[in-house]
């Protein structure tokens, strides 16, 4: 085993039948409580060292490996809540983690988050219990371990060195509360600074919200004061001040539900009269002054002029306001804004005049200004006055003003004299009176002499805005004449003349937009008439109201009506012109728009004659005129046709009306053109286009549609056939189609909405497919949507495209070879929907046929079946070939030679694959159980290289030569190195072991620890280079010659190169055979060491026992011989050879030195001695202890549990009970391992006893014990009175117990010195040592001189303790 695989045994059985014992060496916690300065001790870190140690069953510790621990913080000794884990500070999980053993020892920092372990809270150590619980790979420790003094330490008087106390202390000391619940601070301040304070509050940066206390105070949680994170202050109550108060802002806030919340004591600047207050001086004289009797405020003081500055919200803009010697009030830097409620005089007659100001504009002002208005007074009177009777003779102006400009390089963009509205929101329906009107601004406009340049100028600008209510009548600008008694020769309402030099002149201009009826220009009462000139034509049509006379010509842009409603033509052309224009419409400068339109309304009534007809009725031999022509010289259309109309009757061939286009031919059907279009570019005319009265058509170039397929109408029976399904023929009806149905692949097309060319639209001529439900329209070829799912797959650009499997109607990605609709033209991933598809009806052979290089590949399985399927009486059939052909010259033609490929079938369940020759001839096949034949020879490759010279064949001759596989090649030979047959054993045998003829025929089984066995049949192979026999289940190849590895044992000596082997005392081992007898074979290595495994030359043979260096000088000299047989004396050497010496009664050494008696004691008077091989192979002889009784002995270690330990035989040797004594009457030798009272034997029985301790309750001391036992049948007879042991040998007794003991499956072979246990009352101090001598049972065993050896007794090395032992070491029998 190695030392991995040993390590991992140990850490497997610690899990499953090991008790782990653990002892807390150390506990140590810190907490940081409160935090006094860099100056004081540093805050301890909250670990808990946590270290124990690791033993196996028999006390020792388990050496160095790994173990799977977890710890976890609980309230209670058992169940309770969980306060924290190794890996989470809340004890959400508990998982293992892996710890490192030294010698057993471990030591974990518990709350190390550097080590990865979850931190400890504070709060875990508030509780009033906490039990440390561990978990050893799976198993966990009872009972939990409870945490005592350490980590409640908390408590301490002290903390860091620093004392508690709870008054005031100048001291470094930790602050506490007094005897009255409060908190006394003696200490003095250290400077101005705010950290020198005797209490300094200081959070750490962003813990602290703005609104957030710093320090309150409270009276029975009623707040009296309190200081938040912006450092205001808050007080409830009266704040007393005898010094000054101030913010950082020189703001002082106060607020109060009170009178008197602020008191002031007379000083300097502070008047003590109360209820004034003055600032520059102590009387009312001062800069400023409040005088509470007459309630007035004073601004200067008498000497300097008074100055009130504003600052707004921006902290930018300022504003000053000022007062002067002048007695004018100034206000600079900003602007002011007045409104007030304003009475009626209480007098008659009289102006009043809210506000009056005068602006002077003098300033210099930069170029290219824009957007400027500049008002002498901006105002707004809302008149809700209620007048009382008899008010006549009323004005009300918002504004009156004038407006001056001049300077030489003045510019305005407009100027007003004065801009005003007037509102009216009364709801007096005599508000206005007889002849009174409601003006927005009344103002003249005058340009005076040596003005500049104007942009525009304004007598009157009157603006109307109805925002709510209805204004009857609205004049933006009004003249009007009333009669009275004066005379007025010309009159005009409205005047506009314009004389004026200039590019545009307009003597009246209107405009109207926005309305229901707009109106640019209305006249009315009378013609209207337009003049070359101020004398006004006489007109001799236009002379009554609504007629117009235009003395010059009528330009018209847009639309002219001509007529009335009484159905009676107004407007007729009449020429007798011959070469001329008759009439002309120029729209020469029309860009979109109609230049001539012929309109009919709807107006209820049927129309059935021409809205525009053009007849040209000479039908002289020479008329080659046309009746219209229509010239199109641009890009775009020469003539537009379309029907618009609500409804769409049936269409058909011969029916006339609903019609774009109708061209009637008043003759029969004929080769005559009924359109043609030609191409006259060159000058020569060119036919590209025309269509006959037959209804032919020519064309030189191509025909191209909107759509992108060809397509077709198809009958249907499908009702639920739609749009972009993909249809398949149907079967149960002619000529007709169906959506494919889950594994149709008969595609034809698919649902086509957009076709460039329609194959049959018009049936036999009286039917149109296009609008009838029982036909469909179906794409055959060209790009055409199509209704996809993903389900065989993601579909890519460019994928065959089939029917789906799963969908009916709907398109998949194609895989194999199948029947497709097209390719795909865009991508589907996942689901379904719709894609373009490229339709063309095909079969597409997919993957399974593509190109690879210059050869195609066939990508999937290729079925060549039978011609034709069997039948009842034709049985079988064979699949059709696949021939290879070649071609070769016979020296006159080519001619083909080739190979085959066929399914020949002779039954239902025997049929073959075979390949065939140009002639027909079987020359292999593979049957369907997979054997090969040939009929020719099998040629292995040279090496991976092909060569055709040695082959392998079968020879079925008859004769004692035949019925081999031979070859012509040198030979057979193998990459292995031995010749094995398989044999048959009982055993599970491993590669390596010898093995001996088995007691059944034809069995094997391994060495059963018989030196020199008779009945050595081999080793079992590692890996032979021949083998014969059947490869049978519980069989194993069993090398019979050749080299092989095996195992051996060094108990009989080194091996060198060449030695002889044999079986050996271990099971399934050789050994170096140095006496004669049957051999294994010989060593191809050295060995030297206990045990291992080298490369045997296997040979079963007999070896004569010749020592490899002693037979030479070795020889067999008998001098006497004498001839009675029963007296055989032989003086010099007898040398057997290996041989054996049978059936001897007794021998005796010379001088009676020693004896072998019959009944099989061997008496000696010299020395037991026993060689014991060192680990650096170095042979040391110890001896035996003797004693004058038969006695055996059993030792172990176990652990008290309150002050006892029971042990059971059977736990730890189940045949020991079998070979003592059946009286009790062993003697049992104890030692403790730590501080334990007196210890005594209690309870002995045959099957075991118990160790008990006297006068405590010790629990987790290691006990070693010793029995010794008299051997079954060979107890003496004990008197009473005769001493059971001399005091004397107790030390002998006492050093035999230390006698090295084999090592054991659990890996303490190693020697330990033993350790004081630590528990929970140990000293701190780990050094000290509480190791004790070991305590004698009062009894007293006997010093045992010589024990007698029965092997039956021993306990093998390898031997496991069984299940539910106690937790002591097995220790073997002395020899």
């Amino acid at each position: 085993m190695s030392t991995e695989e040993h390590q991992e045994n140990i850490v497997q059985k610690i899990a499953k039948r090991c008790l782990a014992t653990f002892v807390l060496l150390a506990v140590s916690i810190g907490v940081s409580v409160f935090s006094l300065g860099d100056a004081w001790a540093a805050t301890p870190p909250r670990i808990i060292m946590y270290q124990g140690r690791l033993l196996n069953s028999n006390g020792v510790p388990v050496s160095d490996t790994t173990a799977s621990v977890s710890f976890a913080l609980f309230d209670a000794a058992s169940a309770g809540t969980c306060l924290w884990s190794n890996n989470s500070t809340t004890c959400a999980s508990t998982v293992a983690r892996t710890v490192t053993l030294t010698a057993g020892l471990f030591s974990e920092p518990l709350g190390d988050t550097t080590a990865t372990y979850a931190a400890i809270p504070i709060t875990v150590f508030q509780s009033a219990t906490v039990y440390l619980q561990v978990v050893v790979n799976g198993e966990t420790l009872t009972p939990r371990k409870q945490m005592l003094a350490t980590p409640y330490a908390l408590n301490s008087d002290t903390l860091d060195g620093l004392d508690a106390t709870t008054t005031g202390s100048t001291v470094t000391a930790i602050p506490a509360f007094d005897a009255n619940g409060n908190l006394v601070i003696t200490g003095s301040p250290q400077g101005t600074s705010i950290n020198q304070g005797s209490l300094y509050i200081n959070p750490a940066t962003g813990v602290v919200a703005a609104n957030e206390i710093l320090f309150g105070v409270a009276v029975n949680g009623s707040a009296r004061f309190a200081v938040d994170g912006e450092g205001d202050a808050v007080v409830v109550g009266t704040l007393n001040a005898n010094g000054g108060i101030i913010t950082s802002s020189g703001v002082l806030a106060i607020s109060s539900g009170g009178v008197g919340a602020l008191t002031l004591t007379a000083g300097s600047g502070i008047v003590s009269t109360p209820g004034n207050f003055a600032i520059g001086g102590t009387s009312l004289t001062a800069h400023f002054s409040v005088n509470a009797a007459t309630a007035t405020t004073r601004f200067g003081n008498g000497s300097l002029d008074p100055i009130i500055n504003f600052h707004a919200s921006d902290g930018t803009n300022t504003m000053q306001l000022s007062y002067d010697t002048s007695d004018s009030i100034s206000l600079t830097g900003g602007k002011f804004s007045h409104s007030g409620n304003g009475d009626l005089p209480a007098v008659s007659g009289g102006t009043s005049a809210y506000f009056v100001t005068t602006e002077n504009i003098t300033t210099t002002s930069g170029s290219n200004l824009a957007n400027l208005k500049m008002f002498g007074a901006l105002g707004s009177i809302t008149y809700s006055g209620i007048e009382g009777s008899g008010t006549t003779s009323h004005e009300v102006t918002g504004v009156q003003g004038s407006l001056t400009v001049s300077g030489g390089s003045t510019v305005l963009t407009y100027g007003s004299g004065i801009k005003g509205s007037g509102f009216n929101n009364s709801t007096n329906a005599g508000l206005l009176e007889s002849g009174g009107f409601l003006a927005g601004v009344t103002g003249i406009g005058t340009q005076n002499a040596g003005g500049g340049t104007l942009l525009d100028m304004r007598g009157v600008y009157g603006d109307i805005v109805p925002q709510s209510g209805t204004i009857t009548n609205a004049y933006a600008v009004t003249g009007r004449f009333t009669s009275s008694g004066g005379t007025i020769t010309t009159a005009f309402a409205v005047h506009g003349k314009n004389d004026a030099a200039g590019t545009s002149r307009y003597g009246v201009f209107g405009s109207a937009s926005g309305g229901t009826n707009n109106y640019a220009g209305y006249f009315t009462g009378a013609r209207t008439q337009i003049d070359g000139d101020e004398s006004p034509d006489t007109p001799t049509i236009a002379t009554t109201a609504g007629e117009l006379y235009v003395a010059g010509d009528v330009e018209s842009r847009g639309s002219i009506l001509f007529g009335d409603t009484t159905g009676v033509d107004t407007f007729t052309f009449t020429s007798n012109a011959t070469t001329e224009d008759v009439g002309k419409f120029a729209a020469d400068g029309l860009t979109s728009g109609v230049a001539l339109r012929v309109a009919r309304a709807d107006n209820g009534t049927n129309f059935t004659g021409n809205l525009l007809l053009v007849e040209q009725n000479d039908v002289g031999a020479g008329t080659t005129g046309t009746a219209a022509q229509i010239t199109q010289l641009g890009t775009g259309n020469a003539i537009g046709l379309r029907i618009r109309q609500s409804t769409t009757s049936a269409h058909s061939a011969n029916v006339t009306g609903n019609n774009a286009l109708v061209l009637d031919i008043d003759e029969a059907a004929s080769a005559d053109n009924a359109i043609v279009m030609r191409s006259d570019a060159d000058g020569t005319p060119d036919t590209e286009f025309r269509v006959t009265s037959a209804g032919d058509a020519f064309v030189d170039g191509a025909f191209t549609g909107g759509g992108a397929d060809f397509a077709e109408y198809f009958s249907t029976q499908d009702s639920v056939l739609g749009d972009q399904h993909m249809v398949c023929y149907d079967v149960a009806s002619t000529e007709s189609v169906k959506r494919c149905e889950a594994g149709n692949t008969q595609v034809i097309g698919v649902i086509s909405t957009n076709p460039a060319f329609i194959g049959n639209i018009v049936g036999d001529g009286t039917e149109d497919y296009r609008n009838d439900s029982r036909y469909r329209l179906v794409g055959l070829i060209g790009q055409i949507d199509t209704k996809v799912t993903t389900a065989d797959g993601a579909i890519a650009i460019g994928d065959p495209i089939t029917t789906s499997a799963t969908t009916p109607g709907y398109g998949a990605k194609a895989r194999g070879p199948v029947r497709i609709a097209g390719f795909a033209l865009e991508a589907l991933s996942s689901g379904t929907g719709t894609i373009r598809v490229l339709v063309n009806p095909q079969w597409y052979g997919g993957d399974v046929l593509t190109r690879s290089g210059s050869a195609t590949q066939v990508g999937g399985s290729l079925a060549i079946a039978a011609t034709t399927a069997a039948t009842a009486s034709v049985n079988v059939a064979d699949s059709s070939s696949l021939e290879l052909r070649g071609s070769a010259w016979n020296g006159s033609a080519a001619q083909t030679v080739g190979m085959s490929l066929k399914t020949t079938v002779s039954a239902l369940d025997e049929y073959r694959l075979s390949i065939m020759s140009s002639d027909g001839n079987e020359v292999a096949l593979v049957n369907d159980s997979g054997d090969l034949a040939l009929a020719g020879k099998f040629y292995p490759s040279d090496r991976g290289v092909l060569q055709r010279n040695k082959y392998i064949y079968y020879d079925g001759s008859a004769g004692p030569g035949g019925d081999f596989i031979r070859t012509n090649a040198s030979g057979w030979a193998t990459g292995s190195y031995d010749f094995a047959e398989m044999f048959p054993s009982p055993e599970s045998l491993s590669p390596g072991e010898v093995v001996v003829f088995g007691d059944d025929a034809e069995q094997i089984k391994r060495s059963t620890g018989e030196t020199y066995s008779r009945t050595i049949a081999g080793i079992v192979s590692t890996r032979p280079g021949f083998l014969a026999g059947d490869n049978r289940d519980g069989s194993y190849p069993i090398a019979l010659a050749g080299r092989v590895p095996t195992f051996v044992s060094g108990e009989n000596g080194s091996i060198n190169i060449g030695d002889p082997l044999t079986t050996s005392s271990l099971p399934g081992y050789v050994m170096k055979a140095t006496e004669p007898g049957p051999i294994v074979g010989y060593a191809s290595e050295a060995f030297e060491g206990t045990v291992g495994s080298i490369v045997v030359y296997v040979n079963v043979s007999y070896f004569d026992g010749t020592p490899t260096d002693e037979a030479p000088a070795a020889d067999n000299v008998i001098s006497h011989l004498a001839t009675d047989i029963e007296n055989f004396d032989i003086v010099g050497v007898l040398n057997f050879n290996g041989g054996s010496l049978l059936a001897i009664g007794s021998m005796t050494g010379a001088n009676d030195a020693w004896r072998l008696e019959s009944s099989g004691d061997f008496v000696t008077s010299g020395r037991f001695i026993q060689r014991v091989r060192t680990s650096e192979g170095v042979d040391v002889e110890t001896y035996l202890a003797a004693t004058p009784e038969m006695t055996v002995q059993l030792s172990g270690t176990t652990t008290l549990d309150h002050g006892r330990a029971e042990i059971l035989f059977d736990d730890i040797s189940p045949t020991f009970s079998d070979i003592i004594d059946s009286n009790p009457s062993y003697r049992v030798l104890v030692t403790p391992y730590g501080a334990t009272g007196a210890l005594y034997v209690m309870d002995r029985t045959v099957d075991g006893f118990t160790i008990a301790e006297s006068g405590a309750s010790s629990d987790g001391v290691s006990v070693d014990w010793l029995v010794v036992a008299y051997r079954r049948d060979f107890a003496p007879v004990v008197t009473p009175s005769a001493p059971l042991v001399d005091p004397s040998s107790v030390s002998s007794a006492v050093e035999s117990e230390t006698s090295p003991l084999p090592p054991s499956d659990e890996g303490v072979g190693d020697e330990v010195t033993p350790e004081a246990p630590i528990g929970d009352n140990i000293s701190s101090d780990p050094a000290v040592s509480t190791e004790e001598e070991p305590v004698l049972e009062p009894s007293e065993p006997p010093v045992f001189d010589s024990v007698v050896t029965d092997p039956g007794v021993s306990t093998s090395p390898e031997e496991e303790t069984p299940a539910g032992a106690s937790e002591s070491e097995t220790e073997p029998v002395s020899l």
